[in-house]
């Protein structure tokens, strides 16, 4: 069973004709899977608000031993919230997908008890000889403030 790291609100566009039974916490209702063809270059996909809470940030701590930063969050915390940002806006998603490259830019850490919102984009998708490629911008801000935290790019081989 999947565990969040805090609180989160997912706001998802779902449109596509092209169904499949996915484990959705016991329902087991057909949904709309996102396939090659259902992307479309520049389009925003959804939004992801997070809270990182102190018992996240502890079990974090106690796995990887990374110091809290002052008033910040560890480094690593910044891919939690995108990889959470994708897998909760983007679903659901086929099997067999390949993760092929992540970068980020880095402009602020996070900080434990705020509220982030993370805006999920299609900024591309290509051929590479015969794998569909799916990259995916990944915005990260502080919901109150409104500062830019970060944005992350993901490339993904698209099974389907």
């Amino acid at each position: 069973m999947r565990r969040p790291a805090g609180p989160y609100y997912c706001d998802c566009h779902w449109n596509s004709d092209i169904t499949m039974s996915i484990n959705d916490g016991g329902n087991n209702q057909p949904q709309s899977v996102w396939t090659f063809d259902r992307f479309k270059t520049g389009e925003h996909i959804g939004r992801s608000t997070q809270t990182i809470d102190q018992q996240t940030a502890d079990r974090w701590h106690a796995l990887y031993k990374s110091p809290h930063k002052e008033g910040g969050l560890p480094y690593g915390f910044v891919q939690l919230i995108v990889m959470r940002a994708y897998a909760e806006v983007v679903k659901p998603r086929p099997p067999s997908n390949i993760h092929a490259a992540y970068s980020c830019r880095l402009a602020a850490l996070p900080s434990l008890a705020r509220e982030i919102q993370a805006s999920v984009d299609c900024a591309e998708k290509y051929l590479r000889g015969e794998r569909k490629m799916v990259k995916f911008e990944v915005t990260v801000s502080d919901v109150e403030t409104g500062n830019f935290l970060c944005i992350a790019n993901l490339a993904i081989c698209w099974s389907i």
